[in-house]
C-alpha cells in the first residue's frame, strides 16, 4: 500500500521541472556560489552547485545517471555564470560526484540517520497521522 500518490512523492523526492518552482526553491547565496566556484572546471563547479541545491532541497544528493529537469540546470547555471551543457561533463567519474557529496555534508554540517532517528522520524509521523485522523473525524462539511 502506498502512502503517496506518484505526484504526492514526485514533489517530495524529485527536483521541479519548471523555471517558476526551480526559481523559488533553488536560489544559491552569495557563500553557495563561492564554494561552488572553488572547483576547477567549469563542469564540476555546476556538478557541484546542482548537489548542493539538491541537497538542500530534497535531502538527497544528485544519483548516478540521474537526468537533471533543463529547469534546474539553467537556473543554477545562470547563478554561477555557467553554460548548463557542460553538466553532461559532470560526475563521469563516480568517484568526484562522491567526493563533491563529502565536501557538502561536511560544509552542511550534515550526518546520516541513525537507528534513534528513524524511531523518533516514525514517532513523529504518527503523531501527525493521529492528530490528522482526530480533524477529520470531528470535521463535518
Amino acid at each position: 500500500m502506498a502512502f503517496l500518490d506518484a505526484q504526492a512523492r514526485a514533489v517530495l523526492f524529485e527536483p521541479p521541472d519548471t523555471h517558476e518552482e526551480t526559481l523559488a526553491r533553488y536560489a544559491l547565496t552569495p557563500e553557495d556560489v563561492a564554494f561552488a566556484r572553488r572547483r576547477r572546471r567549469s563542469h564540476n563547479r555546476l556538478g557541484f552547485a546542482v548537489q548542493l541545491a539538491l541537497v538542500r532541497d530534497l535531502g538527497r544528493p544528485l544519483r548516478p545517471g540521474e537526468t537533471i529537469p533543463a529547469a534546474v540546470l539553467d537556473t543554477v547555471a545562470d547563478q554561477i555564470g555557467i553554460d548548463p551543457v557542460v553538466f553532461e561533463l559532470y560526475a563521469r567519474r563516480d568517484e568526484t560526484r562522491r567526493e563533491h557529496l563529502a565536501e557538502i555534508v561536511a560544509q552542511l554540517d550534515l550526518r546520516t540517520m541513525r537507528e534513534r532517528d528513524y524511531r523518533l522520524c516514525i514517532r513523529a509521523a504518527a503523531t501527525g497521522a493521529v492528530a490528522t485522523e482526530r480533524v477529520n473525524r470531528s470535521y463535518s462539511p
